[in-house]
């Protein structure tokens, strides 16, 4: 038990679990956040394939996806490619085939691609949709669409926790679980089982966030100043799969630098 209490983070870490988002996409050639993180050690990123709805039938920039093929990488579905945006369900699997033709590893390992399910309505017409969706679009082996919690609304039910833990079960379909979202919704992040996440989005809450408040905000905060504290991270590390991917999104260089830090020396 004291051994416990004592090994730190970094310790443990035998995979590249740690990264963070790089929000500049393919269409910017913003490598700050890459070359940032590369320089103490980071080797997993997450990144938008395209910023644009129409731009998914472009290649992306061969510069830029030959740098991002150098490390560990998964995508993030912009919010204009949501599952609830597209005009069609064809229309999206026509975006995940885009995916799969040219974002693939080269190592053979599997893409993670977070999506945000903006779909609405009572529980069971949630379940039903994402996981017809999930079918319908059949994703290949080498890819794994992961929905992500969303931060709610005080006027119309959207997709919780809960249902995309179903979902997974029905279907197969991968979650991504985001801590801010958790505690905007409603949820503790200190109560929600990790060992389900396929990609966890460790974001501080801040301080003018309510609970059940519905405000998405993490990018400017610190982990250490978050609102409830750090026993969450904590409970994360303690029941998730140590090979789920873990992605910090902060917009400000600094700030991610200072929760690479900050997790290095958390000690559990």
């Amino acid at each position: 038990m004291d051994q416990q209490k004592t090994t730190k983070i970094m310790e443990i870490n035998q995979t590249p679990m740690i990264g963070c988002h790089v929000g500049g996409g393919i269409w910017k050639e913003d490598y700050n956040a890459i070359l940032s993180l590369t320089m103490v050690g980071g080797t997993l990123f997450q990144v938008f394939p395209c910023q644009a709805q129409g731009h998914f039938t472009k290649a992306p920039e061969k510069r830029y996806l030959t740098l991002l093929k150098e490390f560990k990488y998964i995508l993030h579905a912009p919010l204009c490619f949501s599952l609830g945006k597209f005009p069609s369900l064809q229309r999206f699997k026509n975006f995940i085939q885009w995916i799969n033709q040219y974002w693939l590893p080269e190592d053979g390992s599997q893409l993670k691609v977070v999506v945000h399910p903006l779909v609405y309505g009572p529980s069971v017409e949630i379940i039903n949709t994402l996981v017809k969706a999930y079918q319908y679009i059949n994703p290949s082996e080498r890819i794994k669409i992961c929905f992500e919690n969303e931060s709610g609304s005080a006027k119309k039910r959207t997709p919780t926790i809960d249902d995309l833990f179903r979902a997974k079960e029905i279907c197969g379909s991968g979650i991504c679980i985001d801590t801010e979202h958790l505690y905007a919704a409603g949820h503790n992040p200190e109560n929600i089982n990790y060992s389900k996440a396929d990609v966890i989005h460790l974001n501080s809450i801040p301080n003018y966030v309510k609970f059940a408040g519905h405000l998405d905000r993490h990018s400017y905060t610190r982990l250490s100043d978050s609102k409830i504290g750090s026993n969450f991270i904590k409970h994360i590390f303690e029941s998730m799969n140590l090979k789920t991917p873990i992605i910090l999104e902060r917009r400000d260089n600094d700030i991610l630098m200072d929760d690479v830090n900050f997790l290095r020396d958390f000690e559990l």
